[in-house]
């Protein structure tokens, strides 16, 4: 006597775990990825300002030194308008 086998296909794809599973190791790294590069852009605008502000402190120097080199001059060669 022979018993009807009923023939189970077998199991492929994946469990609704799995899924889950990488969908929230995906969503923990896109969200470490945005905070990285929030991080990211908040140095380049620090880096941004403190080099205009390093640029402008070096003019302002460079003028200091200028006008006192004009001073300097005047003072060791009198201008022919101040001659008696």
């Amino acid at each position: 006597m022979r018993k009807n086998h009923i023939l189970v296909p077998a199991q492929s794809g994946r469990t609704m775990v799995e899924i889950m599973g990488a969908l929230a190791i995906m969503g923990l790294l896109s969200l470490a990825s945005f905070f990285g590069y929030r991080i990211a852009i908040d140095w380049y605008r620090a880096n941004e300002i403190t080099h205009g502000i390093m640029e402008r402190s070096v003019i302002i120097k460079q003028q200091r030194e200028l006008e006192a080199n004009l001073s300097l001059k005047e003072f060791l060669i009198p201008s022919q308008s101040r001659r008696p």
